[in-house]
């Protein structure tokens, strides 16, 4: 029987090799798993849904055969609770299972439970209603980010070696860059998608993990091939796991270090960026300090309409779940108009706000959009694809940035309560029709949000509206012993650069695989 301590130790390569060596079985391997989970839940609230009992069959054959793993609350798996942090979901059993899943499954992952997220996704932290707020292993006052929040804990804290995570806008990389792991935001197209995952391919699914070799053996078991759905890119030249131990030619990086406001970055993340960029100039790397090649001020705004269109579309998904769950009187009851939606989204349940006030700010902005305005968003992000992919192809070959612009925040200290408008103003206007003229249009009010929030995530969601691939490496430590960490951005279909960049960088500037001490 392996012990915690080992096991804490051994990445999911490591682990798959002990069950195929015959040195441990996966039941062992779950058990352990899960007694870490029991002493570490209570204080580090990760786990939305514990699928203990469920008959979840995995391939005994797969190159993760037996390692145990976690999913995100947002990836669909037949016949489990699933809620994506939103309480309006809290009876929903998905029914039918997500390719990505299924991917997961014939690699011979083993899911014991669903990991926390913020609400619909919506935020750069893990702090849902649904749940207590997630907390960083690291320093329990302080999140580990999100959306993909629970996953990044969950590995940071030797619960698993490696959980599945989704990035829409940095969810992957965020938390990874908090929790001092690995997060890779592939290409559009390397991993398959679903018929109703979001539009556009803004959000594609990947993993969290310690080592940079898991994550590319992750990659390499799920990668789909060029004709798997809507998007596809060419298939890697040879597997990722093989370009890890090979040091690339020396490559011309361009460095941003200020985020999308042209704000400085936190002090402590300026000194850990500048010396990530003389360490790469060490490994052979020509570094030079660049502005992006797009208009920052374009993005913003696009990203503004996104991120409200992002939570309306997602909302209408969840009522369509909701009129499949319960068909007939009651869903007609709940959800058939949209002032009834209005109405659910609105009012308190017995356990306080259906959502949070933030998702139905964004859905009354949505609803101020025309369908134009979202095509014309979209067409700004293909503009800003198509210059970042030539400025990629042409005169860098990679692009860094911190991943953060400062060391993970305090939790609450993104919530947005208190800079968005009256509620009750708000309703109060909808129905007299004059919504647009109120608080919910003002200039100063977008503002505040969108400051708060993107001067937090920096460029991250740039990888996801231009579809380009994007991986956040630990790269140092705040003066509180928080991680921080870098992001480099390659061209369309660059994981091979990027994979064999992080293997060096690992090989030479290796960071804590010990999961911190949590005072318990």
């Amino acid at each position: 029987m392996i012990d915690i301590d080992t096991y804490v130790q051994m990445d999911a390569l490591d682990l798959a090799r002990l069950v195929r060596e015959g040195h441990a079985t996966a039941l062992e391997l779950e058990e352990v798993a899960r007694r870490q989970l029991r002493a570490l839940e209570p204080h580090l609230h990760c786990i939305a849904h514990d699928l203990y009992g469920r008959s979840i069959p995995s391939s005994p054959d797969g190159p993760f055969a037996g390692v145990p793993t976690l999913l995100k609350d947002d990836l669909e798996l037949m016949g489990t609770p699933m809620t994506a942090g939103c309480r309006l979901l809290k009876d929903y059993r998905c029914r039918y299972t997500h390719p990505f899943a299924a991917r997961m499954l014939a690699a011979g992952f083993r899911p014991l439970g669903r990991t926390t997220m913020s609400e619909l996704g919506l935020m750069p932290t893990t702090e849902p209603l649904t749940h207590p707020p997630s907390r960083n292993p690291w320093l329990l006052d302080h999140s580990p980010g999100g959306s993909s929040g629970g996953a990044a804990v969950a590995v940071a804290a030797g619960i698993v070696p490696i959980a599945h995570g989704a990035d829409g806008g940095g969810s992957v990389r965020i938390p990874a860059s908090a929790c001092g792991l690995v997060g890779l935001k592939p290409s559009r197209g390397r991993t398959p998608f679903n018929a109703i995952d979001p539009p556009w391919g803004f959000v594609t699914q990947s993993c969290l993990s310690r080592t940079v070799r898991d994550t590319a053996a992750f990659f390499d078991a799920l990668t789909a091939s060029p004709t798997a759905g809507q998007y596809s890119v060419p298939l890697p030249s040879q597997p990722f796991l093989s370009v890890i131990d090979t040091d690339p030619r020396p490559l011309r990086i361009g460095l941003t270090t200020h985020g999308v406001f042209g704000e400085e970055p936190h002090p402590e993340v300026n000194t850990i960026i500048r010396s990530t960029a003389d360490r790469l100039a060490a490994l052979g790397h020509h570094v030079e300090e660049v502005s992006p090649p797009f208009s920052v001020e374009d993005l913003r705004l696009a990203l503004g309409v996104l991120w409200a269109s992002a939570a309306g579309v997602v909302l209408r998904l969840i009522t369509r779940a909701i009129e499949d769950q319960y068909p007939g009187r009651i869903a007609q009851t709940l959800l058939s108009r949209r002032s009834t939606l209005r109405r659910l989204l609105s009012l308190p349940n017995r356990n306080g706000p259906r959502v949070h006030r933030l998702t139905r700010w964004l859905m009354l902005r949505d609803e101020d959009f025309s369908p134009s305005e979202l095509w014309l968003a979209h067409l700004t992000f293909a503009e800003i694809g198509q210059k970042l992919e030539k400025w990629l192809s042409e005169r860098y070959n990679l692009w860094l940035t911190p991943t953060l612009t400062r060391p993970p925040v305090r939790i609450g200290e993104l919530n947005t309560e208190d800079i968005l408008p009256s509620q009750l103003n708000l309703w109060r206007s909808a129905r007299r029709g004059a919504w647009q003229q109120r608080a919910l249009s003002t200039n100063a009010t977008d503002e505040a949000v969108a400051e708060r929030l993107m001067s937090y995530i920096g460029f991250n969601p740039v990888a996801n509206v231009s579809g380009l691939p994007a991986i956040s490496l630990p790269a140092g430590f705040s003066l509180a012993g928080l991680p921080i960490g870098m992001t480099l951005t390659a061209s369309m279909g660059g994981e091979e650069l990027l994979f064999a960049v992080a293997g060096q960088w690992e090989r030479a500037h290796p960071w804590p695989k010990q999961p911190p001490q949590i005072a318990q």
